[in-house]
């Protein structure tokens, strides 16, 4: 025997009572009642076991039996209570996080360096004994306190489904990149550092140019795959370095560079070649003086 009608409408009473009253009354904030809810639930079962067991009439099936009466004749008065309640009224508006505002681009003094402390310098880039043209050459290290003037020509880089043209591009800190696609598809390009940290995302639109790419920080050489025709091996990775100066050059016929007015300290320099080869040297430039470097491809 389960419970009486007595009790169970007692039960169910003190549960309504839980439902209207237990956040306050119901009906100053109708769209707040889901804890009320909850405990009206929980109210109602326990207390239908406790009579039950008072009783001494627990069993499991009466148990169980009587909790689906009990939370079916709750779920009915929720329903005839809070349906009216919540068509009278009008929800509150819902609180819309503020939209985060985009960062100012930091503005970039360049530095005010003597004329009596730059020097000048002269290099050449040799293979076997043999100067190597077109090697893209630059200051890899030693150029750090100082901050220079962005260039304002736009860089292009072009997409025609096999590859990036050209294949190993130079862009300084603010400088305009554009990026095209050739081939009329969509490009999604990512950019991994040398030490396979991706640092850089660059769509490049199907139709048109994309609006212009300006770095704000120097990523060093970046290898750019795209991220929509990866595992095509019809399409080549192309590299684009990012620096905070000017001081960059392609060698001519000869694989000879130079630079005037480059800071005086010590310096690395670094050479390119589009297949990977790559050299390295350090030299010291004084102030007012001029300084010679070689560096030897493998």
């Amino acid at each position: 025997m389960g419970l009486s009608r007595v009790e169970f409408w007692g039960v169910l009473g003190i549960g309504v009572l839980v439902f209207l009253f237990g956040g306050g009354p119901i009906w100053q904030r109708p769209f707040a009642i889901d804890g009320p809810i909850l405990w009206s639930y929980l109210v109602v079962v326990l207390l239908g076991w406790g009579v039950l067991g008072w009783r001494r009439r627990f069993g499991l099936k009466t148990a169980l039996l009587s909790a689906l009466e009990l939370v079916l004749a709750k779920f009915v008065i929720t329903l005839l209570v809070a349906v009216p309640l919540w068509a009278a009224r009008e929800p509150p508006p819902v609180e819309k996080p503020p939209i985060p505002q985009t960062p100012k681009r930091i503005e970039r003094t360049p530095s005010v360096i003597p004329a009596a402390r730059r020097g000048r310098i002269e290099g050449r880039v040799l293979k076997d004994g043999r100067g190597v043209p077109g090697a893209l050459v630059y200051v890899e290290h030693g150029l750090d306190p100082w901050t220079f003037a962005a260039s304002t020509a736009t860089v292009t880089l072009s997409h025609n489904g096999r590859g990036l043209a050209p294949d190993l591009a130079v862009v300084e800190l603010g400088q305009p990149l554009i990026l095209e696609s050739h081939d009329g598809q969509l490009h999604a390009l990512s950019g991994s550092s040398e030490g396979g940290e991706v640092v850089l995302n660059l769509p490049v639109v199907a139709q048109g140019r994309a609006k212009p790419y300006r770095a704000d920080r120097a990523l060093g050489l970046v290898t750019l795959r795209c991220r929509v025709h990866e595992g095509d091996d019809a399409e080549r990775a192309g590299q684009l370095l990012v620096l905070a100066h000017p001081f960059y050059a392609r060698t001519d016929g000869e694989g000879h560079f130079g630079w005037p007015d480059v800071p005086a300290g010590a310096l690395s320099f670094r050479a390119l070649l589009p297949d990977g080869s790559t050299a390295r040297v350090q030299a010291t430039l004084a102030a007012g003086a001029q300084a010679t470097v070689e560096l030897l491809l493998p």
